[in-house]
């Protein structure tokens, strides 16, 4: 994401970070964020600073060991959700999909529900013996819009 701003904004960068409370967030971050927990607990907030632009990125602590990150705008425009979900909760036409695709001895090592505004892919890690893991991305109608 940082990488974005920077290439968005030509010209010389100030690019600061710092770590920040939920208290200290704008009224309405903090608004956003306390309406997109995920029934979790903040764990962590970014304020990153580019010239004039604010981007906040909340690290959330799920139940199950799990956890998320939100990407706000400083107006508190949520951009993005990145969630750790397991295996079971993939969406029935993705788990086909997966099931169809990846043969023994690979195995899902991570598995990402990201969702950006109305769209919503799923970043599926594979790990395979004596090869590079590979990052398969699914469409939420089991389609593969990327194999890295």
């Amino acid at each position: 994401m940082l990488c974005l701003c920077v290439v968005c904004c030509p010209g010389p960068q100030n690019v600061l970070a710092d770590d920040i409370k939920l208290k200290e967030c704008p009224a309405v971050v903090r608004q956003t964020i306390e309406q997109n927990l995920l029934g979790g607990n903040v764990d962590e907030i970014k304020e990153i600073r580019i010239n004039d632009h604010v981007l906040y990125i909340v690290e959330i602590d799920l139940k199950g060991f799990r956890e998320a990150r939100l990407y706000l705008a400083g107006d508190g425009a949520l951009r993005k959700i990145v969630e750790e979900i397991k295996l079971r909760d993939l969406p029935v036409p993705v788990r086909q999909s997966l099931d169809q695709y990846i043969k023994r001895p690979a195995q899902v090592e991570d598995i990402e529900k990201v969702t950006i505004e109305e769209t919503t892919q799923y970043h599926i890690e594979i790990k395979q013996p004596k090869i590079p893991d590979r990052t398969l991305i699914f469409e939420e109608d089991g389609s593969i819009s990327s194999d890295k």
